[in-house]
């Protein structure tokens, strides 16, 4: 898998980066979005971290989502 690029609030970070790091190491970035402005401005928050073209947007609150449907769409765009 490639890196993960999380947009968080200011309050959220010291919550979430201590899960984040046991689940995936550092292989990942934290992208900051000072007030929650909408999806598209969460997206734009974290346009100077990603170095590749290919981009897979998956939002937090999608509790369903399964391994298998995010491994679908990534089979899908490569």
């Amino acid at each position: 898998m490639g890196r993960y690029i999380l947009v968080l609030s200011p309050e959220g970070v010291e919550s979430v980066r201590p899960c984040v790091e046991q689940e995936v190491g550092e292989n990942f970035d934290i992208a900051i979005q000072p007030e929650p402005k909408g999806m598209a401005d969460a997206i734009f928050r974290a346009r100077g971290l990603v170095e590749t073209p290919f981009v897979l947007v998956v939002w937090g609150d999608q509790v369903s989502l399964s391994s298998r449907t995010v491994e679908a769409c990534i089979r899908l765009h490569e």
